[in-house]
This record gives C-alpha cells, sequence and structure tokens, in this order.
C-alpha cells in the first residue's frame, strides 16, 4: 500500500513529460483560432468606422434640413 500512495503522490517523468506534450497541444490548437478572432476585430473595426462616416452624412443631412426648414419659414412670415 505504501508503495500506492507513493505513486499517487509523486508523479513519474513519463506523465510529466505527457502532461507537458498534452498542454502544447492544447495551445497549439488555440492559436488558429486566435486568427479567427483578429479577423472579426478587423470586421468590427471596419463597420465601426462606416458607422462614424454614416453619423457624420446623417449630421449634415440634418443640418441641411434645418436650414431648409428655416427657409420655409422665413417665407411663410
Amino acid at each position: 500500500m505504501t508503495h500506492d500512495i507513493q505513486s499517487s503522490k509523486e508523479p513519474d517523468e513519463s506523465t510529466a513529460f505527457a502532461l507537458t506534450k498534452g498542454m502544447e497541444m492544447m495551445i497549439a490548437g488555440f492559436i488558429p483560432n486566435t486568427r479567427y478572432f483578429d479577423s472579426r476585430f478587423d470586421l468590427l473595426q471596419v463597420q465601426i468606422d462606416l458607422m462614424q462616416k454614416g453619423q457624420t452624412e446623417i449630421k449634415s443631412q440634418i443640418i441641411r434640413l434645418e436650414d431648409q426648414v428655416e427657409r420655409r419659414f422665413e417665407r411663410s412670415d
């Protein structure tokens, strides 16, 4: 029984190597997935830029509409 307790407390070198190899495989599995996230963030940035550009266009359209409404009110007076 002493041998069973000792073997469960202290992993041998082959188990330690297998864990290290498993960790390497797990990390290698995540690296390609980071490219997916990078591309998604790039796409999000493009969409944000387009939204900001659209907001400035909408703002200028609102200003033009205000000017047109003001002119119409001035004509009606």
